[in-house]
């Protein structure tokens, strides 16, 4: 019975990778192991007849040996049999396993996405970059939570963020350079974005935003090989130019991206082009997306610094009316004092976001601006 287990897993896989390329999604399905799945093939793994199970994969997957599917199983198949679910090991809020099964969990997990990469590697391997997603998403996550309750050994900190960035950072600059002379769907450079806000993610968590201009230039090359390949079109604004070769990723994507950039700019204190891209990202996200207000906190920073005003009625509905309402007061009437005490009022909610020194800089002017407006 375990055996079967694991040869009907395996018989599924190997089909859904012979079909591959015809269809990427059903290997990346089978390739997300669910908690009930994870319970029963870890159960099967362990078992003292599949001890050589190894030496056997090759054959149940029915491909050859040599061939870069077999190490990737046998990594998931090792994590799987030694490691709880990924799902409880991410999942929001405080820690559901012993803070002990973190770190383990994530060397585990990073062993798995050196395998996933091997294969994201080969010229030829544009159809897994749908599984490649689950397991970037899973590193990041995962490395946050080892960090998060790791008892610190060294005087590096957050060591598991860093290893983290470092190979997803990886993956995008390789999908960028991928020069396949077809549309950016057709290629590894849809993937970029998805890894590029990953290695966003991971560097504002580690407050290392120069190394943030690397993921940067990854995109861009990208955006600039699918504007070189984009299909030719009758409309000059549906040509590669209108979107800047961003055509082929989904909103989400894009507003995530965007949305990462927009607070880059900020902090380096490029305050209309921050503007630009938070107001894009904020008019494209979906209205119910929790993730709109996440956007509009850096909006509204450099929106008061150029001089533009949220109505009270925004500020209301996003809950954000406390921080800012009777900030934009004291700003509208040039009140230093009260502003800088406002400010100081939030002065650790700011803090904690990063805004409160830019705010607390760049509002003295504005309130000297408003003051000699009204006199």
């Amino acid at each position: 019975m375990k055996y079967n287990v694991i040869h009907d897993y395996l018989s599924q896989v190997g089909a859904a990778y012979a079909s591959r390329s015809q269809d990427p999604f059903t290997l990346a399905t089978l390739l997300v192991v669910d908690a009930q799945k994870h319970a029963l093939l870890s159960h099967a793994l362990r078992a003292p007849q599949n001890s050589d199970l190894p030496k056997k994969l090759h054959t149940l997957l029915r491909v050859q040996k040599t061939d870069r599917l077999v190490p990737f199983i046998d990594s998931l198949f090792n994590y799987l049999a030694t490691q709880p679910p990924t799902a409880q090991l991410v999942a929001r809020g405080p820690a559901q396993l012993p803070i002990q099964a973190y770190r383990p969990a994530f060397d585990a997990w990073a062993a798995v996405w050196t395998k996933a990469f091997a294969i994201f590697s080969l010229p030829d391997a544009t159809w897994f970059g749908a599984s490649l997603r689950h397991f970037g998403l899973v590193l990041l996550h995962l490395a946050v939570k080892a960090d998060k309750y790791q008892v610190q050994t060294s005087s590096t900190k957050n060591p598991c963020i860093t290893d983290a960035a470092s190979k997803v950072s990886k993956a995008a600059g390789l999908a960028a350079i991928d020069r396949t002379p077809a549309a950016g769907q057709e290629t590894k450079r849809r993937e970029v974005l998805w890894l590029a806000n990953l290695s966003f993610y991971a560097y504002f968590k580690l407050n290392n935003l120069r190394l943030c201009d690397t993921v940067l230039s990854s995109v861009d090359s990208a955006f600039a090989l699918n504007r070189q390949f984009a299909p030719p079109t009758t409309s000059v604004l549906a040509g590669a130019n209108a979107d800047q070769g961003e055509s082929c990723y989904s909103r989400a994507d894009r507003v995530t991206y965007r949305y990462y950039l927009g607070r880059l700019r900020l902090m380096q204190h490029r305050i209309r082009v921050a503007h630009t891209h938070l107001r894009w990202a904020f008019d494209n996200c979906i209205v119910s997306s929790r993730n709109k207000v996440f956007i509009l906190v850096p909006l509204l920073v450099a929106s008061l610094i150029l001089g533009h005003y949220p109505t009270p009625a925004l500020l209301q509905a996003s809950g954000l009316h406390p921080q800012f309402g009777p900030l934009v007061e004291r700003l509208r009437l040039g009140d230093g004092a009260g502003m800088l005490q406002e400010l100081n009022r939030w002065r650790e909610w700011h803090r904690s976001r990063g805004i409160y020194l830019l705010l607390r800089e760049r509002l003295q002017t504005a309130c000297w601006r408003n003051l000699i407006r009204r006199t």
